[in-house]
């Protein structure tokens, strides 16, 4: 600053954060932005000059009026600014929607403007308050309460204060309660653009979810196997039998990824390295694609489907569940086995007793009309009939078959 003042001829100098004004004598601005310049490497400052004896700096236009030979000053806004504030129908607290009017009309009452400025600003402040649904009235009385109020930082700061979260009317109400006991209350809000915007980032770890999953084995060969439980678990079964394996050659191990890396000398990686994820799916969900195009088939085919997820090991509290299972099996006469383990013998899977269906003949069951019912004639019109059924007339009934192609 000595020398800013001294050699370089300036005469005042003011800054705000990275914001620099100076006053100098004389033409030797280029000057002055190189000494800055030099002052660190990776500092670069930028200058602008005064035009049309005027200067912009922060919020303020700073001029100086050639007749009366006084600086004037002039509320200044940056072209991109915009008067988008909190809407008057936003569901926020009004002190929320009055902050932005506060700020703007303390700027107004505190900064020396002359009189055409003044009017100029509050013009301004006025348009803000329509386009954003509030009425004028608001800002007279935001300004009567800034010029009367004059409330000690002092005093608020020895009071008590407690933060509630607005929620509408009903957070009023319970403001009221805390003043009643000399405590002060202010509001926060959750519906930020912050919050709306932000992305929401899943805390759970994809290993501990069930899908389809690929082993990569450090000679590049691959596994791709399916669980119902987490990955992680099923990654550590493989490096268990793995590991057993190693032991004892002899033993039997249910792992076809382990067996392959003990057949070729592989080493086990971590499971961050050889894991990848192909699909993650719900759990009891069973991966089946049946690209029929006839509709009855695929009905039967998701009914069986649907039977065989209820199908469970074991019926009582503890017991093995769906997943479980490593093999299951249907013989020709209806019975149902599982294997827990691949090396057990086979097992009966518990079935809840279902009714017995009774077959009686036809001369049993009673007749529902007592005189043959008469059939419209439309009916045998072969023209009423979709073009994917096969029609075959008898008399005097009639049978309509589908078409499965």
């Amino acid at each position: 600053m000595k020398n800013l003042s001294t050699n370089l001829g300036v005469k005042f100098y003011a800054r705000y954060v990275d914001d620099v004004i100076c006053l100098i004598e004389g033409n030797k601005e280029k000057q002055i932005l190189d000494y800055l310049n030099k002052q660190h490497q990776n500092i670069k400052f930028t200058m602008e000059t005064e035009e049309e004896r005027k200067i912009n700096y922060l919020d303020l236009t700073i001029k100086i009026n050639d007749t009366t030979n006084k600086i004037e000053f002039e509320i200044y806004r940056k072209p991109t600014a915009t008067d988008t504030i909190i809407h008057n129908s936003s569901n926020h607290p009004q002190q929320h929607k009055n902050a932005a009017f506060k700020q703007l009309i303390t700027r107004l009452e505190r900064t020396p403007l002359t009189e055409e400025c003044y009017k100029k600003e509050l013009d301004t402040i006025y348009a803000i308050a329509e386009n954003n649904g509030y009425r004028r009235g608001l800002v007279e009385k935001l300004r009567k309460d800034t010029k009367s109020k004059k409330t000690s930082k002092e005093e608020n700061n020895k009071k008590p204060w407690a933060v509630l979260t607005y929620t509408g009317k009903t957070s009023y109400k319970l403001a009221k309660f805390f003043h009643k006991y000399d405590i002060q209350t202010s509001f926060k809000t959750r519906n930020t653009v912050g919050n709306i915007l932000k992305e929401k980032i899943s805390e759970e770890d994809p290993l501990d979810k069930q899908g389809v999953y690929k082993l990569t084995c450090e000679c590049r060969h691959s596994y791709i196997g399916q669980t119902g439980r987490n990955i992680r678990t099923r990654y550590r079964e493989h490096i268990r039998d793995y590991n057993k394996k190693k032991q004892k050659p002899e033993a039997a191990i249910e792992s076809i990824f382990a067996n392959h890396m003990i057949k070729n000398k592989c080493t086990p990686m971590e499971i961050g390295q050889t894991t990848e994820i192909l699909r993650a799916i719900p759990k009891w969900k069973l991966i089946v694609s049946i690209p029929l195009s006839n509709e009855h088939l695929r009905k039967e085919i998701s009914m069986f489907l649907q039977n065989t997820l209820k199908i469970r090991p074991g019926r009582g509290t503890g017991a093995a569940k769906l997943t479980d299972k490593r093999a299951l099996r249907y013989t020709p006469s209806g019975g149902k086995h599982f294997k827990l383990r691949f090396s057990n013998e086979w097992e009966v899977i518990p079935q809840r007793k279902s009714p017995v269906a009774v077959s009686l003949p036809l001369s049993h069951l009673p007749n529902l009309y007592e005189s043959r019912r008469t059939i419209a004639r439309r009916k045998y019109e072969i023209s009423s009939i979709s073009n994917d059924y096969f029609l075959k007339i008898t008399t005097p009934t009639m049978a309509i078959y589908p078409m499965i192609e």
